[in-house]
Order: structure tokens, then sequence, then C-alpha cells
């Protein structure tokens, strides 16, 4: 059966030629729960399968398959995929801070990796679109630096005017399908090795009221077409339903509803309705709950890294 955001989207935007990314996150996420269920083998083919279907993957995807493989011995396909990330943009010196790749991976594949990186890395910022990489980390770093002074709300609203032009141009939302991962070069506050996009979602966490100014269709648009990780929509929407940022007390609007949703991700109440949560969840392409539950347990077991900056 259709689940309702996979139907909600094509009815949203039917004649749209675009890849289908709630399908992507299905994936994606029925491989989590694999891997939490330690069937890696099993985790592995659902990941190989999504990952050559798509022109553009998330980072952190490429990252999974890459130590599934190596967990279950395909050390060539390993390899392969840890070529992916980077030229999705994943630095080799964060590879090495994975466990199971700085436990596992001989010198032979080390010195591969590493005569690979320069070209992949070339290949990586032809793609991406460097001039707006590099504005959106300049804002970024002027809204970290304005925090606790007259001139943050004044700084956070430029920053989501802009975000909101991106949005609605031809360019779309400004994911990492757009501007690539952070790094902390670029500005105080980014990481390396985390394959996030907090240049742009912070200034969605403080703005009043981002989903309900812009509109979730335009959320889910931005799903649909893989240019916003559905958990970064979730971090969103906790913000704004539970009025996070200090700014709500500074901006002087009226409140504006949301409909209810449950992710139990931080900064909201938790439900123990986890069939409403896990619902919910699905609606906009998350896993299910239990699965998140799990993924520290399994990282330590294995040394692994399940968990990205949008794996909350």
């Amino acid at each position: 059966m259709l689940s309702y955001s996979f139907i909600l989207y094509f009815l949203l935007f039917p004649s749209t030629e675009q890849a289908d990314y709630f399908q992507y996150h299905q994936s994606i996420n029925q491989a989590e729960e694999y891997i939490v269920q330690e069937a890696f083998d099993s985790a592995l083919q659902k990941l190989d399968a999504v990952l050559n279907q798509y022109e553009f993957c998330f980072t952190k995807d490429y990252l999974l398959a890459s130590q599934v493989s190596l967990l279950v011995g395909q050390r060539d396909r390993s390899q392969f995929w840890a070529k992916r990330a980077m030229e999705q943009g994943y630095l080799l010196n964060c590879l090495r801070q994975i466990p199971i790749f700085n436990d596992s991976l001989n010198t032979a594949e080390w010195d591969s990796l590493a005569a690979s990186f320069s070209s992949l890395r070339k290949d990586y910022l032809r793609r991406i679109n460097l001039e707006m990489l590099t504005e959106l980390s300049q804002r970024y770093r002027v809204e970290q630096e304005a925090k606790r002074t007259d001139e943050y709300w004044p700084v956070v609203r430029g920053n989501f005017d802009r975000i909101r032009q991106l949005i609605s141009s031809d360019s779309g939302f400004p994911g990492e399908a757009l501007v690539g991962i952070d790094y902390a070069r670029l500005a105080d506050g980014l990481s390396d090795c985390d394959a996030g996009n907090s240049k742009v979602v912070v200034t969605l966490l403080h703005y009043p009221h981002p989903i309900a100014e812009i509109g979730e269709e335009a959320f889910l648009r931005a799903i649909g077409h893989g240019r916003l990780h559905p958990r970064e929509f979730a971090c969103i929407y906790n913000f704004e339903k539970q009025r996070i940022s200090v700014l709500y007390h500074q901006a002087q609007r009226d409140d504006r509803s949301l409909p209810a949703y449950h992710f139990n991700f931080p900064f909201a109440p938790k439900s123990d309705d986890l069939d409403k949560v896990n619902a919910d969840r699905a609606r906009f392409g998350i896993g299910k709950y239990q699965v998140d539950q799990r993924k520290k347990a399994i990282e330590n077991k294995y040394g692994l890294k399940l968990r990205f900056s949008n794996d909350i």
C-alpha cells in the first residue's frame, strides 16, 4: 500500500519529472531497520539498490553502504561507496574517524582512498554551487556572531528572506544537493564530519514561524525533490511548534498554528503512542522511532557511525 506522503506528493505535484525522494527515504529507512536487526546482508542489498537508482544521494547514506559492505566482507564494495561519499564532499580525515574504517582498512586500502581524494574532491566542487555555499556559510557565521546582540533579529530575518527567496526560485531549497555539506573552515560552529547542512537549517530553527510562513507544501516539495532531508524538517518543526528560539519573544508576531505531529525528536514532549509517532515520521520520510533507539548500541557493538547531523 502506498504511504500517505507518497500519495500526497503526487497530488501536490502531479506533473513533476523529478525523482521521488519519499521512496528513496523509505528504502534507506528499511536498510537502517535491517542494520539494527543485524541483518547486514539484507541492509546492503537494499542500500545497493537505492543508491544505484538515484543520481543524487545523501552523503551519510553512501557512508552507511560503505560501512555495511565492510561488515559483510565486501571490501571492494566498501571502497566504492567510500569514494562515492568523498565525491559528495566527505573528507578523507573524517573517514579515518569512523571506528570500523580506522580499525579495519589496511594500508593499501587507505592509500587507494588517498590517491582518489583529489580527483573526487574536484568532481564535488564542480557539482555544487560554490558561490552559494560561500554566501550561506558567511551568512551563518554572521548570524552566530550576532547572538545576544541587538543585531540578531535583523540578521536572522535577512537570512530567512534569502532562504525563502531560494526556495521559491528555480534553484529550490538550498540543501546538500545544491550547496554541499558543512565545513568548519567556512564558519565556526560548523562540523567537517557530520555531513550536515547547518549553515541553512540553523536560520530556520531560529526564525519565528518558518514553516507557517513559507507553507508546509514547500517543505514537502523540497523533501520530495531530494533538496531537504526529512529529519531536518522534523527539527525545524519541533523548534517552531515549541517556540524554542528567543526570537519568538522579540519578533512580536502572533502565534501561527501548525498541525500536531509527533516525531519524538529533542525539544518536544515525547509521545507514548508510537503508532502515531511512526505514522507522523513516515508521512515525511523518517524511519521508525524504535530503530533510532537501537542505533547507539549497534554503533558501539560494531564500531559504526550511523548517526550524523540529521539523525537525532
